[in-house]
């Protein structure tokens, strides 16, 4: 059993979600807590100490753990993206990266493993039903390459499971949270706040990036493992979240459905961006598809573990938009 006191591994503490997760330990009391990152940061605080290490170099990471006695990995790093030419490095981290630390976790015996995974991962209904932890994966039906990793990425926490690692695995839908205004979901704020006029014509489960480090702790302390759970407080059209997203900074709402001609104007207007210096990362021609897409997912299960319950999209909106505003005024 995992106690606060005990040793907690966070790779991907210093990205937007492992941020969140690392202030949700932090508030909950756990005090030995180390984070890893590829930057070599100097700060200091009482109960985190930051390492620098590169997940995909196996030999640096197998010296870090000779000298450290861990309790239990948290692994949050990872990369999204919907462009070719970051394949390569996200697939690296994303699937190598797992497979370096399920490996070295077994061999350092490490008691416990919480992998952060997606939604992504999971597979596809074909028709309006939610998706659930057992949604089948299908290789029929088309699937991003950021969706592949996170699957493949998964692949290797089961094995370590199989071979004898405490495992879990939770698959956040789209998070939400504050964090760098021009990048991720933080970044729909200062677009939209930017007057955007187009939106997707897709749906997607939300769930706020506070109430993913919330469950990710009681993981930590339950002592239950070998389960999966999709975290997402509720189902809602882009249309409709970029429409609360505008009211709550009082600005025009999107109007412009990206679809048909408005689809290659979007993906044209990236391209340019993108010679510019400029361009976000979700208007690529895959990740375009993929918000284009109904996507229904199911929290049963996790609401029915630690009597959980979510933040809604409404107060997620209203506490990011009150934050972007503070920043930007």
């Amino acid at each position: 059993m995992i106690q606060k006191e005990n040793t907690i591994l966070l790779t991907g503490g210093t990205g937007f979600l492992g941020s969140h997760v690392l202030d949700v330990l932090l508030e909950k009391g756990f005090s030995k807590i180390i984070v890893l990152s590829r930057q070599d940061l100097r700060t200091e605080h009482e109960y985190v100490e930051y390492v620098q290490c590169d997940i995909r170099d196996v030999f640096q990471l197998d010296d870090f753990l000779n000298k450290r006695k861990i309790d239990c990995i948290v692994h949050t790093a990872g990369i999204v993206s919907f462009q070719k030419t970051n394949r390569k490095e996200m697939f690296a981290v994303n699937v190598d990266g797992t497979a370096n630390l399920i490996n070295l976790a077994l061999d350092h015996s490490i008691s416990k493993f919480i992998h952060v995974s997606s939604t992504a991962a999971i597979g596809k209904n074909l028709d309006d039903t939610e998706i659930n932890e057992q949604t089948k994966w299908s290789n029929k039906l088309a699937h991003t390459q950021y969706a592949l990793s996170k699957f493949l990425s998964e692949k290797h926490v089961w094995r370590g499971g199989a071979e004898g690692l405490q495992v879990s695995i939770v698959n956040p839908a789209l998070i939400l949270g504050v964090g760098d205004w021009r990048t991720g979901t933080p970044g729909f704020f200062k677009t939209i706040s930017s007057g955007l006029k187009y939106y997707p014509t897709g749906s997607n489960g939300i769930v706020a990036a506070k109430d993913v480090g919330r469950f990710i702790t009681h993981l930590i302390l339950d002592g239950e493992y070998g389960e999966r759970y999709i975290l997402s407080s509720e189902n809602i059209s882009y249309k409709s979240l970029f429409e609360r997203i505008a009211q709550a900074l009082d600005v025009q709402a999107p109007f412009i459905p990206i679809e048909g001609r408005y689809k290659l104007l979007a993906v044209l207007k990236e391209f340019f961006s993108r010679l510019g210096g400029g361009g976000s990362n979700y208007l690529s021609k895959e990740s375009l598809e993929n918000i284009s897409e109904d996507k229904l997912y199911s929290n049963l299960k996790s609401t029915s573990r630690f009597n959980f319950s979510y933040q809604s999209v409404s107060e997620m909106v209203e506490d990011i938009s009150n934050t972007f505003k503070s920043d930007h005024r």
